[in-house]
């Protein structure tokens, strides 16, 4: 007797393990995990213990439902995201893993004539099937893993996923009941088959929704990137345009500036002269590159920043070295620098005193960007930067495009509000 409950209880820990390696690998395709894999691994066996104890005790009333309340919850710790939708992808999860068990115990009762009653007490047939169920499950959930990288996931409004979770949520309960009501009826068996295969098509057809959201997302951030890149290359044809006029114009005068100089010295004018050097030097400032890194695309875009910064009243401040070897791209090097810089300028220009701006962009092994301003406080999740811009709708896009090029870089970033400040810092590799 001891024998048969140990073999049971060991049966009941793999069935369990296999039911969250298929929730954690389906939530994978969506979600980056939170921690590192030994604190994720440590959390669902922790969740793995807790569902046998309550599965081999005595509380039925909660067998049913504390597993699929735990199974969410465990995708809700694990992974990053709105939260609304670790559940909605939790809860789908949970769903098709019963599916899968419904379809191969209600199929087999129905091929072999006897109720899911009878079938559980055919031990080895039982377990076989059971554990059938549960493998197809996985290898569901590998499959949706790689046709779906977690890389092409984006966030969806909290209004469609609150919407979308109506039909998980009613299948849920309809699986439950299902479950509870016909498994001492042999004669409902292939009706629930039936049943439970609408269920299944039914959620997938979610997951396909879902993707075509995230499609739709991903289709207006690569039109607001491709928008912004479009402004700001024609912005800076204006400013090297205008710093040419000016450069002609400097050059032009420069003899007759000589010419001035010279006779107020000769006529022994020296606090004069002193003082047309002075007014000359002034008027020359706007005329000369603030930054000169040696990587045109990064004087271009930080240049024509410290001048739109300085007709905010602004004060930018600027720390580079030689940046000739970068390994990013041009559009790359647009999307980031364009969209920290236009943020941290919108940000000052809503102060009414005390605007700073600090840029430090240094490449050693690795390339070093940091952008840090004064603002006023700024509402952090983890799911980003609240936008305060109207209509909401039409904004946020700019940091979302910054992280996603530094993701895509594997490069480790991180932003923070403090004491009046916002910092956003980035390191990313060589692409060696």
């Amino acid at each position: 007797m001891e024998r048969i409950k140990r073999m049971e209880y060991i049966i009941s820990v793999m069935w369990h393990a296999l039911e969250y390696a298929a929730l954690i690998l389906f939530a994978s395709a969506f979600f980056r995990f939170r921690y590192n894999f030994l604190k994720s691994g440590i959390i669902a066996l922790l969740c793995i213990s807790i569902s046998v104890i309550i599965a081999n005790s005595e509380l039925s009333s909660v067998q049913h439902i504390f597993p699929a309340f735990l199974s969410m919850l465990v995708i809700l710790v694990l992974f990053k995201g709105k939260w609304i939708q670790r559940l909605l992808i939790g809860l789908i999860g949970y769903i098709l893993v019963a599916i899968f068990d419904a379809l191969i115990l209600f199929g087999a009762s129905a091929l072999l004539q006897i109720s899911v009653e009878e079938l559980v007490w055919r031990k080895g047939a039982y377990v076989v099937l059971a554990t059938a169920g549960k493998i197809l499950a996985v290898l569901l959930a590998w499959f949706t893993s790689k046709i779906h990288p977690v890389d092409r996931a984006h966030t969806i409004n909290a209004k469609w996923a609150l919407l979308i979770c109506i039909f998980p949520l009613a299948s849920f309960f309809m699986l439950l009941a299902l479950f509870m009501i016909c498994q001492e009826d042999r004669d409902l068996a292939m009706p629930v088959v039936l049943f439970c295969v609408f269920l299944g098509i039914a959620n997938v057809a979610i997951i396909y929704v879902i993707f075509l959201i995230e499609k739709d997302t991903e289709v207006k951030q690569r039109n607001g990137v491709l928008r912004q890149q479009m402004e700001l290359q024609t912005a800076s044809i204006l400013a090297l345009e205008q710093a040419y006029r000016k450069q002609r114009e400097s050059s032009h005068d420069f003899q007759n500036h000589l010419q001035t100089i010279l006779s107020l010295l000769g006529q022994g004018a020296y606090s004069d002269t002193e003082r047309y050097v002075r007014e000359l030097s002034q008027s020359q400032t706007s005329r000369v590159l603030i930054v000169n890194s040696h990587q045109p695309v990064v004087d271009a875009i930080l240049n024509q920043k410290y001048l739109t910064a300085r007709d905010s009243q602004i004060e930018m401040q600027f720390r580079v070295n030689d940046l000739s070897h970068i390994w990013l791209s041009a559009s790359e090097l647009v999307v980031l620098l364009s969209n920290l810089l236009d943020n941290a300028i919108e940000a000052c220009r809503k102060l009414p005193d005390g605007r700073y701006i600090d840029c430090t962009l240094l490449h050693q092994e690795n390339l070093f960007l940091s952008i840090r301003n004064t603002t006023q406080p700024v509402n952090i999740t983890e799911h980003g930067i609240t936008t305060t811009k109207e209509p909401a709708g039409e904004h946020g896009y700019g940091l979302a495009g910054v992280c996603r090029v530094l993701d895509r870089r594997r490069a480790e970033y991180i932003y923070d509000y403090k004491n009046g400040w916002f910092q956003f810092t980035a390191e990313i590799p060589d692409e060696k």
